[in-house]
C-alpha cells in the first residue's frame, strides 16, 4: 500500500483503506451488542451471590443432618454395646452360679 501511494495512487490506496474501515465497522457492530453492561455485570453478580448463599445453606444442612445422624447413629450403637454387655455379664454370672463346686 504504501507503494502505491509512493506511485500517486492515492485513488486506490483510498479505496482499500475504506474497504477495511468498512470490514472493521461490521465487526465492531457484529460484536458490541453481545457485549455485557454494568448493569447485566450488577446483576450477573447478585445471581451468583445468592447461588452461592444457597450453596453454602445447602452444606450447612447436609453438615447439620450427617452430624445428628452420627450422634443417633453412634447413641444406637452405644445402648446395643450396653446390653450385650449387660447380657454378657448375666450369663457369665448365671455360668459361675451354676457350675459345680470342686
Amino acid at each position: 500500500m504504501e507503494s502505491d501511494i509512493a506511485n500517486g495512487d492515492h485513488d486506490d490506496y483510498i479505496r482499500q483503506m475504506d474497504r477495511r474501515l468498512t470490514v472493521l465497522e461490521t465487526r465492531f457492530d457484529t460484536i458490541l451488542p453481545t457485549l455485557a453492561t454494568k448493569a447485566d455485570l450488577a446483576q450477573l453478580e447478585m445471581r451468583v451471590i445468592t447461588e452461592l448463599h444457597k450453596s453454602i445453606a445447602g452444606v450447612h444442612k447436609w453438615l447439620a443432618a450427617m452430624a445428628i445422624a452420627m450422634l443417633l447413629g453412634f447413641g444406637g450403637m452405644s445402648l446395643t454395646m450396653l446390653s450385650l454387655i449387660n447380657s454378657l455379664a448375666d450369663r457369665v454370672e448365671q455360668a459361675v452360679l451354676t457350675q459345680p463346686r470342686r
